[in-house]
């Protein structure tokens, strides 16, 4: 299942290698994620004007982070994710912009995008639910801003098949998250394909934090990371343990989804 914990976790697993001086070294593409975790820090931050601690400042030229100061900071960020409400990105109002002749089950609002990260809600009416997709090298957090969600997850048995036809994949226990859980998480490989599902309430929402984004062509780094749905195809033994054959399929014709324009706190100066 997602991981219910009080956590934005983001950053790639640190297999940090220490040396005499007390820090820890920090490959490129451990750096890079770094950056991508302190953007993402940013943007958090102008969602929640309720909190009054600002994020402490990390260096961003440095790949030399002490492990103690690394922790203390995604402690800061783990307790400020967790924080962000419905009212914090105006909701209510986004939603007023939906057209009243949409007959779409599912609308999703833009706050934030660029090449490194893409920040939405999610908005689900009864019934809906977005379906089993995947994030082909992408990590991911999800928090309940309204209702409740059903969340069922899965991790392929091989990493490399994320974008397969088929693939095997271990099944996940399904969870119920709502305002109240804390933030559920989804990573490059473990639990990396999911389906969500509307549990409760006359809509259900999520905020939705994907880095690297999906992108339908290749990006500075050669990479293409299209969404493509699956479903499921019965489960057999494998290797001493039970797992569940995924077949992937076009886009499912009951998902519908319109877009509703963001009325929350502006992020423009982001872009800068």
């Amino acid at each position: 299942m997602f991981l219910l914990v009080p956590a934005l976790f983001l950053v790639k697993n640190k297999q940090n290698k220490h040396d005499g001086s007390g820090g820890a070294n920090f490959s490129t593409e451990e750096s890079s994620w770094w950056l991508l975790f302190l953007k993402i820090s940013k943007i958090l931050f102008f969602l929640d004007d309720k909190v009054a601690q600002a994020i402490k400042t990390f260096s961003r030229g440095s790949r030399r982070l002490s492990v103690g100061a690394f922790d203390e900071n995604l402690n800061v960020l783990r307790s400020y994710a967790n924080k962000i409400t419905a009212s914090d990105v105006c909701l209510a109002q986004s939603l007023a912009t939906v057209p009243p002749s949409s007959k779409a089950n599912v609308t999703y609002i833009r706050i934030y995008e660029d090449l490194d990260v893409s920040v939405g809600i999610f908005v689900l009416k009864p019934q809906a639910s977005l379906p089993l997709h995947n994030h082909p090298n992408m990590q991911g957090i999800l928090k309940v801003l309204e209702g409740r969600v059903e969340v069922q997850s899965y991790t392929p048995l091989e990493a490399n098949q994320l974008d397969s036809y088929l693939m095997f994949a271990q099944k996940h226990e399904q969870i119920s998250a709502d305002v109240n859980s804390g933030v559920c998480t989804l990573e490059a490989i473990r639990q990396n394909l999911h389906e969500i599902r509307h549990g409760s309430g006359s809509c259900a929402a999520f905020l939705d934090i994907l880095a690297p984004p999906y992108t339908d062509y290749p990006d500075s780094d050669g990479e293409e990371r299209d969404c493509f749905y699956y479903q499921t195809c019965g489960d057999q033994c494998q290797d001493g343990q039970v797992v569940t054959r995924l077949v992937r399929i076009p886009t499912p014709k009951s998902y519908t989804c319109d877009m509703a324009e963001y009325k929350g706190p502006s992020v423009e100066h982001l872009y800068q």
